[in-house]
């Protein structure tokens, strides 16, 4: 019988190519003091009202979609682009995205492409982490090839509408997420800091600078035992629109844990409102890998239904679907594919009904509770992304060559135009790991 593990974890890597990290104990230390960026020039910027999410009820008035280290928004009434931004990233509400031109960070309203407001940054800084509406934002340094490279301090710009201030962390840290009310930062920290063989995460409260460990267990569930270090690299993650929740897959090529078999993937449960986190168990075939001489891999995808209920998990590389109520934090289905091509593209989508994958040049559906097969829609060329509207009366395909606009069914609305090449919808934030690191889990 599948054995589902909770256990306190606190980690979701947000942006960058790197490993994310669990929970873990360490003593209590202060941080120098944040230091305001004296502007280089007087802002320059068009001041408005953040915007605000939209009813449920009401299609999404805009489709994000990924390029090259870049932003694209495209209206959804025409298909014509209203923002592109290179060296960005976009709020977990859709409402703002953050992008870095020159020294300065500057916010622009999607919907416009135009600018809410701006400061001034050191130079070759990069968006980390944003909060909802773009309220908080979390800067790293740019020429880090690596969050884990070996360092004595960290420096970090934390930048909202009254300004950016320089933040430095004693010891080796990359940003991971910011609690939902903006006082503290989530960090991971790489132990030791010049030769680091493993990581912890870490709260930095932004107001007092100090660093506070993550307690090893919450006290609502006092049956949760501790758990020994895992090893286990980020792969992907999902948000939840009101940043409240973080999703993120992880998957390792040896055994995570002993405790009951080969499990070689979870998914990290976040919880930024209330400080707390937990860990799903995914068993086998979960990052096991089916390609002959590929070894232990994970090609993963998550999505959220939009009611939020479910978080759909899919593992190209073996096949293995499984559905989590989000409440429970339990896995409530499981499924293997009969045949998992090698061409399956790692994304997926959902309706509060259906689960949608993108298998090469087809789209396949699924029932979102039982997981079992629905049927398959035809795509033009390889599926590169696909995205359904929060009403679940739109799916937009994007394909190597154009958008397609469908219906919930696969039937054919209208086909869009790419606005960049090598474009994908929205999709889930790859971290592959790298190095033999550990996870306090």
């Amino acid at each position: 019988m599948r054995h589902s593990t909770r256990t306190l974890l606190f980690a979701i890597s947000l942006a960058t190519s790197g490993l994310a990290a669990c929970g873990g104990s360490a003593d209590t230390q202060p941080i120098p003091a944040a230091q305001a960026v004296e502007p280089t020039a007087p802002p320059t910027t068009n001041e408005g009202p953040p915007s605000t999410s939209a009813d449920s009820t009401d299609r999404d008035p805009l489709l994000f979609l990924s390029g090259r280290d870049e932003v694209v928004v495209l209206d959804t009434n025409s298909g014509e682009k209203t923002a592109r931004a290179v060296s960005a990233m976009a709020s977990p509400d859709r409402t703002a995205v953050a992008q870095i031109v020159g020294r300065r960070v500057v916010v622009l309203d999607p919907g416009t492409g135009d600018a809410r407001w701006d400061h001034p940054v050191p130079a070759d800084r990069r968006v980390r982490v944003v909060a909802p509406g773009a309220e908080h934002i979390a800067l790293v340094d740019g020429l880090l090839a690596t969050p884990n490279l070996p360092r004595a301090e960290t420096n970090l710009t934390i930048v909202d509408r009254d300004g950016a201030r320089e933040l430095t962390l004693p010891g080796n840290f990359d940003p991971e997420a910011f609690t939902l009310d903006g006082s503290d930062l989530v960090a991971v920290e790489y132990l030791p800091a010049m030769n680091p063989d493993h990581y912890e995460v870490r709260l930095v409260d932004l107001a007092t600078g100090t660093i506070r460990p993550v307690p090893d267990q919450p006290a609502h569930f006092p049956d949760n035992a501790p758990r020994d270090r895992m090893q286990g690299y980020a792969r992907t993650q999902v948000a939840t629109p009101d940043g409240r929740s973080l999703y993120t897959y992880y998957s390792s090529d040896v055994p995570v844990a002993d405790d009951h078999g080969d499990m070689y993937a979870f998914v990290h449960v976040l919880d930024l409102h209330h400080e707390e986190a937990y860990c799903i168990d995914l068993m086998p075939p979960f990052g096991t890998g089916s390609q002959p001489g590929a070894g232990r891999v994970s090609s993963p995808a998550l999505t959220l239904t939009p009611s939020g209920d479910r978080l759909l998990v899919t593992d190209r590389s073996s096949g293995a679907l499984a559905a989590i109520d989000t409440a429970t934090l339990e896995v409530v289905a499981e499924r293997t594919l009969e045949a998992a091509p090698i061409e399956w593209s790692p994304v997926a989508t959902a309706s509060n009904e259906v689960l949608y994958l993108g298998l090469n040049r087809e789209v396949l559906r699924l029932d979102a509770t039982t997981l079992t097969t629905l049927d398959s829609v035809a795509m033009p060329s390889a599926v590169t992304g696909i995205k359904m509207d929060r009403t679940g009366e739109v799916l937009y395909a994007v394909t190597e060559r154009n958008i397609q606009v469908l219906r919930p069914d696969g039937e054919a609305i209208e086909t869009w135009a790419l606005p960049v090449a090598g474009a994908g919808a929205d999709p889930a934030v790859a971290v592959p790991g790298r190095g033999a690191y550990q996870c306090a889990c």
